[in-house]
This record gives C-alpha cells, sequence and structure tokens, in this order.
C-alpha cells in the first residue's frame, strides 16, 4: 500500500551539536524527516548511507510504500526502511498465493456446482427415459430362436 508525504521533508546533515552525522563505525549518513498521510501525527525518519539516495530527493506530494514504515520500540517515531529485493520478490509471492488461494475457493465452488448438475442431469435422464421405469419388470432376456430372430413375445413391454 503507498502513502503520500505530506509536508516537505527536512534532511538532516548534523546532530543537535552541530556535528556531521555519523554510525559508531564512523560512516557518515543524513537523516531525512518527513509526515505522511498514513501516520499525520507522527514523523518518519529515513538514514541515507549515499548521496545519490533518492529519498534525499522526496518532496511533499510524492509517495512511498507504507509496508516498509515501522514503529520504533517504545519510541514516539517510525523509521522507514527501503524494499529490498527480497521484499519485493516477497510482495509479488505473496500476492501470487493470494490468487491461487482465491481462485481454489473458486475452484471449490465450481467442483460443488458441476457435481450438483450431474446428479440433477442423472434424475433428468431417469424421469425422460421410457425404460427408466420398466426396469424393474424385465424377468429375462429374449432369446434368440433357432432362425435367429427373435420374437415379439419375448420382449415384455
Amino acid at each position: 500500500m503507498e502513502t503520500h508525504i505530506t509536508k516537505q521533508p527536512i534532511i538532516y546533515e548534523n546532530d543537535k551539536d552541530g556535528k556531521p552525522l555519523k554510525t559508531k563505525k564512523g560512516i557518515s549518513y543524513k537523516t531525512v524527516a518527513f509526515q505522511c498521510e498514513a501516520h499525520p501525527n507522527k514523523k518518519v525518519y529515513y538514514s541515507a548511507y549515499n548521496e545519490n539516495d533518492t529519498m534525499l530527493n522526496l518532496k511533499a506530494g510524492d509517495t512511498i510504500e507504507t509496508d516498509f514504515i515501522e514503529q520504533v520500540p517504545e519510541k514516539n517515531y517510525l523509521v522507514y526502511r527501503k524494499p529490498t529485493e527480497k521484499d519485493r520478490i516477497n510482495q509479488a509471492l505473496d500476492e501470487a498465493f493470494k490468487g491461487i488461494n482465491s481462485n481454489a475457493g473458486r475452484i471449490t465452488k465450481l467442483e460443488k456446482e458441476v457435481e450438483e448438475l450431474k446428479r440433477a442431469m442423472q434424475i433428468l435422464a431417469q424421469k425422460n427415459d421410457p425404460l427408466a421405469d420398466h426396469d424393474e419388470h424385465i424377468d429375462e432376456i429374449p432369446v434368440v430362436e433357432d432362425d435367429g430372430e427373435i420374437q415379439i413375445s419375448d420382449i415384455p413391454l
């Protein structure tokens, strides 16, 4: 699912003491802070470790995927992480399985309807078969006489 950025994002390059943002390992990064329709009362933060990161160009009105916005435990803010190739594959698989499960339900329903139609056709066929009511009255099969002809009197009516 997607959501729109509601306010122009702010990019932080320095901490509150004015020092450039760096990880514990000394890697420089920038933080993008924004608000979106999906979470109107909270800020969402994203850490960009590359100068060419597209999130550094984020503007009000742009869209992002809400599946990758996560609550930071015991904090009043959210973080966004860009979807990876694995995330995209998992999303595609989820959609495919939803379709398969949906179709499986429809197929089961259609199979039941086909069985009901077969039963109804058998009932109709028995009602429309003139011999169906007489099957119980046939005691013996007509015998072929020596001349090879079946006698009418041999056939029960």
